[in-house]
């Protein structure tokens, strides 16, 4: 499963964006998406993801969006995806929230990246 893996990372941080790439590219292809309307159209274009890391709090993308609605997106993306999604945030309020829309894990940002390899590492 390993070689397999695609990872779509929602992060709108370029630092966080950069590590989650950095650390979790040995456990497969890291797709980025940087903000609500790049990671819907990945989510889209890419039928075989295997698991979502998504940002619990991303900001606008385009003038006239809302900001922080992450929760839309998670809901929408559970209906079809049934692999691993994992919320990310320093929310926990947040993270529990998307958790209750369909995440399966929720962590907190600072501790995410070692969580998620965790979590990976457990999947071998």
């Amino acid at each position: 499963m390993k070689n397999n893996r695609k990872i779509l990372v929602i992060e709108d941080n370029i630092t966080m964006q950069k590590m989650f790439k950095k650390l979790l590219s040995p456990y497969g292809e890291i797709i980025q998406a940087f903000n609500l309307k790049e990671a819907a159209d990945k989510f889209t274009e890419e039928k075989d993801i295997t698991h979502i890391i998504v940002d619990g709090r991303l900001g606008k993308s385009l003038p006239n969006e809302k900001p922080n609605i992450t929760d839309e997106l998670v809901v929408e993306m559970r209906k079809t995806f049934k692999g691993p999604m994992i919320a990310v945030s320093g929310d926990i309020t947040h993270n529990e929230k998307l958790r209750l829309l369909g995440c399966d894990h929720s962590i907190i940002k600072e501790d995410s990246v070692f969580y998620i390899m965790e979590l990976l590492d457990k999947e071998l």
